[in-house]
């Protein structure tokens, strides 16, 4: 298999003591940098660097938006004039009428992790630019209906069959049904490009969707959830333990460890219907 996000290369396989060329189907991963331009501002903004991104080549301009989205820059899609993809970077023309605050960009709960700083002052420094109404809503699924997530995911996968090294990021709505995902190398940029394909179309709540990840959640991924108003996260992997209080902040219904016939609740707020007292 050969596409945008696959090259085939030579290898070389050990077995049973010996050597055999084949050809192996490898995901590529590239830089993409992410640049904002606001030509009406005084003075103009032109190519300002926001971010050098390792991703999987694929739905880019979904990247581009979705980060710039969840990082605090973008509020709405009616902010954006023109999106320019060349060669290795990505360049998002603002319209006039915003006054956008890059510093939002300084990452600032990232580094007070880094330093340890408290959690309380994490999470606050998330909710000061997070510009979404958080609020709990009805969301309610059965407890049985969540364990066919990973099978519908794989069903409707194509790269990553075939592979097995790329992350998905899939939205399903409450009756089980895949509605879509995006794949990449790195669990937060396939995050980022679901994210961003549902902000140009205006639904950057994705409140009433449930999220899937196939892997491990970590605070990373559970703020850029909060940040798109998403209130179910479901993951095959386990989350930290940062990710746990983020997700109870935030009132984010987090499951992890879900597998053919088993998962772990962290933090539900009766969002999951158990009919019965075994959990």
């Amino acid at each position: 298999m050969s596409n945008s996000s696959t090259i085939i290369k030579s290898i070389t396989t050990i077995r049973g003591g010996h050597a055999e060329l084949k050809q192996d189907s490898l995901t590529i991963e590239e830089a993409l940098v992410i640049k904002v331009s606001v030509p009406t501002a005084q003075p103009p903004i032109e190519g300002k660097n926001i971010s050098i991104v390792m991703r999987t080549p694929g739905a880019d301009v979904d990247l581009a938006l979705g980060f710039l989205f969840t990082e605090g820059i973008l509020t709405t899609f009616s902010q954006v004039n023109d999106v320019r993809m060349m060669g290795s970077s990505i360049e998002v023309v603002l319209n006039e009428s915003e006054d956008i605050d890059f510093s939002k960009n300084e990452k600032r709960f990232y580094k007070l992790i880094r330093r340890g700083v408290s959690r309380k002052v994490n999470i606050e420094s998330i909710k000061s630019v997070c510009s979404l109404d958080l609020t709990t809503g009805s969301m309610r699924i059965g407890k049985g209906l969540i364990l066919g997530f990973p099978r519908r995911l794989r069903s409707g996968q194509r790269v990553y069959n075939d592979l097995e090294s790329l992350y998905a990021a899939a939205l399903f709505d409450q009756g089980g049904r895949l509605l879509s995902f995006r794949e990449d190398l790195e669990s937060h940029y396939a995050l980022d490009k679901l994210i961003g394909h549902y902000f140009q179309e205006g639904k950057s709540l994705l409140n009433s969707g449930i999220l899937f990840l196939n892997g491990g959640v970590g605070f990373e991924l559970i703020q850029k959830a909060a940040m798109a108003g998403i209130q179910m996260v479901l993951a095959s992997g386990s989350p930290s333990s940062l990710a746990v209080d983020l997700a109870r902040e935030f009132d984010i219904t987090l499951i992890g460890c879900l597998k053919a016939d088993r998962y772990n609740i962290y933090h539900d707020s009766g969002r999951v219907v158990i009919e019965d007292d075994m959990i």
